[in-house]
């Protein structure tokens, strides 16, 4: 049996400076892709994205395989478990979240030191 070799490209980043609807999204993956003379349709396989309403949508506005990365969805549970908050002080979801983040990225950054 013979396996076609997979070429990887990367595409590089497109910077997005405010809030963006799946459609939108769905239309800068297209119009970078088309920069590459590439279509969604034709030469992507599947995408990967984190659990976030708008990339929820963009995957299943795609028409490709659409897989939600879990080990994002396991170490933001993980996170909020170990980290989890002893009073009662309300946050927005944003801040609760931005909180979770600070506090892995340092608790990461301490078990560098010890490699």
């Amino acid at each position: 049996m013979h396996l076609n070799a997979v070429t990887v490209q990367s595409l590089g980043l497109v910077r997005i400076k405010e809030s963006m609807t799946a459609e939108s999204d769905l239309d800068l993956v297209k119009k970078r892709l088309e920069d590459c003379r590439l279509t969604l349709q034709h030469h992507i396989v599947g995408m990967v994205t984190d659990r976030a309403s708008v990339m929820v949508k963009t995957g299943r506005l795609s028409g490709i395989i659409h897989q939600i990365c879990h080990s994002h969805g396991l170490h933001l549970t993980v996170c909020g478990v170990l980290f989890k908050k002893r009073h009662n002080q309300e946050d927005t979801t944003e801040a609760a979240e931005a909180h979770e983040y600070d506090i892995c990225e340092s608790f990461d950054d301490e078990d560098d030191d010890d490699l």
